[in-house]
């Protein structure tokens, strides 16, 4: 998709040659992208809006296996991969309330060079998150500035892929 708007759409195993994959310049709500490969940048969706979607599987053979130059709100990043930095998202992205795990590259392996408020970073390798702003979050290797916690998570089902969290998580509120 290029310069689209997407709602409840399911966007797979597509190729970019350059970037974005999945989704270049496009708005997207409720949608999942999935094992889509973007050759420089954001496997999934470059320079993008997200709205409530899933970002899975997705590789780039640079940077930003999920999403790069994106804004993202209350979106799932999960099981992607890059090259160089940023399995999960990168590139000056700004991410709201986002969970982003078991993604991977060998810097920044959840996020590089983005802005994260509220979000949870965890399990992605070799760490989570490289040069990233965060504001409010929980990952267990972020400065311990602006109310980031580095306690785990508590997700219901973390081996069964229920993001969701527990009752008694500390990353509520």
């Amino acid at each position: 998709a290029f310069g689209s708007v997407l709602i409840n759409s399911v966007l797979t195993n597509n190729l970019s040659y350059i970037s974005g994959g999945g989704a270049a310049e496009s708005t997207l709500t409720n949608c999942l992208l999935a094992n889509n490969w973007g050759a420089q940048e954001g496997g999934g969706a470059f320079g993008c809006f997200l709205f409530n979607c899933i970002i899975k599987g997705n590789s780039a053979g640079n940077d930003g296996g999920g999403i790069a130059a994106c804004t993202l709100n209350n979106c799932l990043i999960i099981s992607n991969t890059a090259s160089y930095y940023g399995g999960g998202a990168n590139y000056y992205g700004l991410l709201n309330n986002c969970t982003i795990v078991g993604n991977s590259a060998p810097s920044g392996g959840g996020a590089s060079y983005v802005n994260l408020n509220n979000c949870i970073v965890y399990y992605n390798t070799p760490n989570n998150c490289g040069s990233c702003y965060p504001n409010n979050c929980c990952a267990p290797d972020l400065p311990l500035n602006d109310g980031t916690i580095t306690n785990e998570p508590l997700f219901v089902n973390l081996a069964g892929g229920d993001f969701h969290l527990q009752s008694n998580s500390p990353c509520i509120n």
